[in-house]
């Protein structure tokens, strides 16, 4: 009975083994097809990664150069006159002109300003005319002596009488003396009425206009004129350069001292003239210096705060590299340099001094070695690298 039965279902059986082996052929076949092209795809990606890897990384390079390199102090000076004086009235008395633009340069000696003077020419007609005939009466004296003097040597007169107009005659002239002051002073107040420059400088802002009546006690005054050509700049150094300062100070070559804009971008003036105060600041531990500077086209006002660089030495033979060359690791600093292979190396580099954007530095290179100054960050030790030609990076920069 059983064998009927498989008889039966034979061919059943026959068809779901069939199916089976069917759907298992097509899973390992499909399965073994994804296995090769993930081997073939991962082979792929380490080529690639390979290939990319061996790839050169674009840099930007500069050599090292070998030179004397300054070294510079910095410092925040304020801008000062040598000279400042504010124009006051000597007299009372009423503006009656003004000879002056705001804000012009004016030299020494030129006329400013005019006060009514017309009183004091008025008053000094007056005491001319008194001057004529004291000078009158005096001549007339003089004669009336010399007779007196005649007529008392044969004894006409008595001598008291020629005593009298000797007298007289000292009085006249004590009176003339008088009158030669008085008019002195009146011609004095008289030249009070026209305020003069008493300096070269650049004048400021008017205070009073015409038509006001001045007098000599006011705060204000007309105007105020500062030295503008030479001036000077204050400034302050740390204590610890004070021997510097001094050695360099009897020095045939002093210090060379710059004046900058607050942003580092314009040189104003430079000068070689320079003081320096009688003693430190005890509560800043700083010592105050004074620089002068020729200023013909007026960079330097007063009162303005500048930057100030003093060249106090100068390194002779350094390694000079720009400054974005220098890296910072845990190591300490170092640069990138690039060997004839194309391949760079990692040096340790020790920072003597900066100015700028260069800096002078102690290492184991030597001038004309070439550094990575821009993509180095993509660097390691061994790496390969291919240089830009700076005019690339100079165009690149154009176009932005």
């Amino acid at each position: 009975m059983f064998s009927i039965h498989l008889k039966k279902y034979s061919p059943i059986l026959l068809a779901v083994l069939g199916t089976v082996i069917l759907i298992a052929g097509y899973a390992y076949f499909h399965t073994s097809k994804e296995k090769d092209i993930d081997n073939s795809t991962n082979i792929t990606n380490k080529n690639a990664m390979k290939e990319k890897a061996d790839r050169p990384i674009p840099v930007y390079a500069s050599q090292v150069r070998q030179g004397d390199f300054p070294v510079w102090l910095n410092a925040l000076g304020n801008v000062s006159a040598r000279q400042q004086v504010v124009l006051r009235s000597r007299i009372d008395g009423e503006l009656v002109a003004l000879h002056f633009k705001e804000g012009q340069l004016v030299k020494k000696g030129q006329l400013l300003a005019e006060i009514d003077a017309r009183g004091l020419q008025t008053q000094l007609a007056q005491q001319r005319a008194q001057l004529a005939k004291d000078k009158s009466l005096f001549h007339n004296a003089q004669r009336d002596l010399a007779r007196y003097n005649d007529l008392a040597a044969d004894e006409a007169i008595a001598v008291q009488q020629r005593d009298t107009q000797a007298a007289l005659v000292q009085q006249y002239q004590a009176t003339i003396d008088s009158d030669i002051a008085q008019i002195n002073n009146t011609e004095l107040q008289l030249s009070y009425t026209k305020i003069t420059a008493p300096l070269h400088g650049k004048i400021g802002f008017r205070q009073v206009d015409v038509g006001n009546q001045i007098k000599a006690s006011d705060s204000n005054g007309l105007a105020t004129i500062v030295e503008i050509d030479p001036i000077t700049v204050v400034f302050s150094l740390p204590e610890n350069y004070l021997t510097v300062l001094l050695t360099n100070q009897n020095k045939a070559s002093p210090l060379t001292i710059e004046a900058w804009q607050k942003d580092n971008l314009v040189r104003l003036a430079t000068s070689q003239n320079w003081i320096m105060d009688n003693q430190v600041d005890a509560t800043t531990g700083s010592i105050r210096l004074k620089a002068f500077f020729d200023n013909p086209e007026q960079h330097l006002t007063p009162n303005q705060f500048v930057n100030i660089k003093v060249n106090i030495n100068t390194l002779k033979s350094a390694l000079i590299i720009p400054t974005n060359a220098l890296l910072h690791g845990a190591q300490g600093d170092y640069v990138y340099q690039i060997m004839p292979d194309n391949t760079v190396q990692a040096v340790t580099v020790k920072l003597l001094e900066t100015h700028d954007d260069q800096l002078a530095i102690s290492a184991s290179l030597n001038s004309g070695d070439q550094l990575v100054t821009d993509g180095n960050d993509k660097l390691r030790p061994g790496s390969k690298v291919r240089i830009i030609p700076a005019q690339d990076k100079t165009s690149e920069a154009e176009q932005k």
